[in-house]
């Protein structure tokens, strides 16, 4: 099961240039991710979508964060073209997906509505 982004158009200043402009905020609905393999979709379809790639013809890598508690989340990586790294880090204690342009710039959150079982990891 996808989650459905849905787009909303917020007002801005105009520019310098006395354009007018308006911003795009995605708010995804995170009430269908359950289970890691819901997450990884959605993570990998959220960086697919974000930074204009075709789904399912990058390559993906998943790394477990540990601490000494026990699993703390997980770190997402997209290999794109022409060398370029997407990625994104599931916090398991916050609930919440944190995305990350290229340059290493934090774009994006989103808050989890429900716990993700990390068994098996």
């Amino acid at each position: 099961m996808l989650c459905v982004p849905t787009f909303t158009r917020l007002p801005t200043f105009p520019s310098s240039s006395r354009t007018e402009s308006a911003v795009v905020i995605m708010v995804a609905t995170t009430d269908s991710i359950r289970s890691l393999s819901d997450l990884k979709s959605f993570v990998y379809q959220t960086l697919c979508r974000d930074h204009g790639l075709l789904v399912d013809s990058f390559p993906t890598q998943e790394t477990v964060l540990k601490s000494k508690s026990g699993t703390s989340g997980m770190l997402f990586c997209l290999y794109g073209p022409r060398s370029v790294q997407l990625t994104a880090i599931w916090d398991k204690g916050m609930k919440r997906v944190l995305f990350y342009q290229p340059t290493g710039e934090r774009y994006s959150q989103v808050d989890l509505t429900n716990e993700i079982a990390s068994d098996g990891l």
